[in-house]
């Protein structure tokens, strides 16, 4: 008897079914890419409370900031989003302020504390890898213009909470903030941001100069002198970064020694108008009576000198390092006005050499990359980097608050983990379309 033909067809047609009921198992890449943006928006909303947050607003505490940031990094987590292997420096960094906790007078503060270091540093890490650099910048942006606007718009219309109404900062602008220092220490960054921002021609040059003359509006409005000379050395390093992205990267090594060499050949030479510069700024040479804090701090640190006091324990009342600074100020002292000395103060010489090691090897890896590739993350990490630098001379900002949020987000997208390649749960386009 001869083959049924009509049996090969049925048997053909069943196999092709059984084929195409296999296909719809594969993940569908609306759902992967749905799942991705979700990641992204929780990521962005991260990037967004981090930078108000610890810019450190009125009335909001550091444990309502710890709570706000550690919730959105462990949604974050819980949505898939992955991140990278630790950074040595920035974790050895928490792990001695942690161990500080031992010898502290209040444990239980210095570990809140160190948990204030531990989840930004987290958080950075989830937002490098899954947010690329341009999107970042782009939210940093909007959300630095927002913070600034804001505050003027509080001087103006509610001058009761966005004026300083202490006797001797008298009609100030702090806006939403705490200080009118920090303001202007926002203020600063959202300068450095719209100007990365710029060098892609990513808004026009009227929507650029017009928010410059915004954020020079509310200096001005601040008083911040600190403030001010950061802004104006924040727009020299940005020309000069765009001009040496116009000379080959064989002769750009060669031009930053001899601008080095230059400036600091005219820093010599300039050093007697210092006195006039700063009376210009209505400043004089105890920097608004610093130097006295710095005395304090410097003798509290002889008696301590290895191990400090305790991570985020040195201006509490009964605490030695804030009695021989009120000692030395003659007034109630809210903050040592240097971060080099508060992180001694805080865990020693030996976590001091930590911070600076890991300052210095930020600083040339982004310098590096200026050299290699100038360009908005380049100049960005580098100018950023700088400011925390010299910042911390007169104020605490590289440890704390936003300026530890962003060196540790710079540690980590300079070492490129920024996820170049398609999330795990989403397929290969081939496997897709077979």
């Amino acid at each position: 008897m001869g083959a049924n033909p009509l049996r090969g067809r049925r048997r053909l047609a069943s196999h092709a079914t059984t084929t195409r009921r296999a296909i719809p198992a594969l993940p569908q890449p609306g759902i992967a890419q749905a799942k991705h943006e979700r990641g992204w928006y929780i990521t962005g909303a991260i990037i967004i409370a981090a930078i108000i947050l610890y810019g450190r607003p009125q009335v909001i505490s550091g444990l309502v900031i710890l709570i706000v940031i550690g919730t959105l990094s462990l949604i974050a987590l819980l949505r898939n989003v992955p991140h990278p292997p630790p950074l040595l420096l920035p974790w050895l960094f928490v792990l001695t302020a942690t161990a500080s906790a031992f010898w502290s007078t209040d444990a239980v503060e210095t570990l809140r504390r160190c948990a204030a270091l531990a989840v930004p540093l987290f958080a950075a890490g989830q937002i490098a890898l899954y947010v690329p650099f341009d999107r970042f910048l782009k939210i940093a942006d909007y959300t630095f213009r927002t913070a600034i606007l804001s505050s003027i718009l509080m001087g103006l219309f509610a001058p009761g909470i966005g004026l300083t109404q202490a006797e001797v900062l008298h009609g100030t602008l702090r806006g939403i903030f705490i200080h009118r220092n920090l303001l202007g220490y926002m203020i600063i960054l959202g300068v450095v941001t719209l100007l990365a921002r710029r060098w892609n021609r990513q808004h026009g040059p009227t929507a650029t100069l017009g928010w410059l003359l915004i954020y020079l509006f509310a200096l001005q409005w601040a008083g911040s002198a600190g403030a001010i000379v950061l802004v104006l050395f924040t727009c020299c390093v940005y020309g000069f970064v765009r001009w040496l992205a116009r000379n080959p990267q064989s002769d750009r090594g060669a031009i930053v020694v001899v601008a080095v060499l230059l400036l600091s050949v005219s820093s010599l030479i300039t050093h007697r108008l210092i006195p006039v510069i700063l009376d210009l700024l209505g400043r004089d040479l105890t920097f608004s009576n610093r130097i006295y804090i710095w005395e304090g701090a410097w003798n509290a640190l002889q008696e301590r000198y290895w191990l400090g006091y305790g991570w985020g324990t040195i201006l509490r009342e009964d605490n030695t390092a804030a009695t021989q600074m009120r000692r030395a100020a003659g007034w109630e002292v809210t903050s040592t006005h240097n971060g080099y000395l508060a992180t001694a103060l805080q865990i020693g010489v030996i976590g001091l050499a930590i911070s600076i090691l890991f300052l210095c090897v930020l600083l040339k890896r982004t310098l590096c990359a200026a050299l290699r590739n100038p360009g908005p993350q380049a100049f960005w990490s580098l100018q950023v980097v700088l400011i925390l630098i010299l910042g911390d001379f007169i104020e605490t900002r590289a440890f704390t608050n936003i300026g530890w949020f962003l060196l540790c987000l710079i540690g980590y997208y300079s070492y490129g983990v920024t996820e170049k390649s398609p999330p795990a749960f989403m397929p290969a386009r081939s496997a897709l379309q077979s």
